[in-house]
């Protein structure tokens, strides 16, 4: 008993397979091209900022965390200023990681403004209510960041004057 392939068929099996292929390979292409389209289109300032603002909040906490976890566990016999002037120090220079970019980032994007279409999305929540308005936000993450450098700075001077 041999095995017999029908021409034919194998040809139209072949053909599929590579219309299908070539379907497969422009829907990716295309999809690829929007998605660049897209990434290109977008203002990179206002996600930059955002991305700063919350990870000098979360940056910030954790450092000041973890230095108290430390000096509770580890180093405890050396007493509550040495714990107070490793958190004052850790906040501080943690806030002033990210505040640093942060401060001149939004100046300028509050400067720029925010007349591009792509800030139009932004306007309301998906419910439909209105969200904070941009310039707002804006000036909220400078007017924070700032106050932060001067209440750790004030916090980080305190603790080493006393020590």
């Amino acid at each position: 008993m041999g095995l017999f392939f029908d021409q034919g068929n194998l040809n139209q099996k072949l053909e599929e397979a590579t219309v299908r292929d070539h379907t497969n390979m422009r829907n990716w292409s295309e999809r690829r091209k929007r998605r660049y389209d897209r990434v290109m289109n977008e203002p990179l300032m206002p996600k930059f900022c955002t991305v700063c603002f919350y990870s000098m909040i979360i940056a910030t906490s954790v450092m000041a965390i973890f230095d108290l976890y430390a000096s509770l566990t580890y180093l405890s016999d050396l007493g509550f200023l040495h714990m107070m002037r490793n958190v004052s120090t850790s906040a501080f220079y943690g806030w002033l990681l990210f505040a640093v970019p942060l401060i001149p980032c939004c100046l300028w994007q509050l400067h720029k403004g925010f007349s591009d279409p792509y800030f139009e999305k932004f306007l309301l929540k998906r419910n439909g209510k209105p969200r904070m308005p941009l310039e707002k936000k804006f000036r909220l993450y400078t007017i924070v960041a700032v106050a932060g450098i001067a209440v750790f700075f004030f916090l980080y001077l305190l603790v080493r004057i006393f020590l």
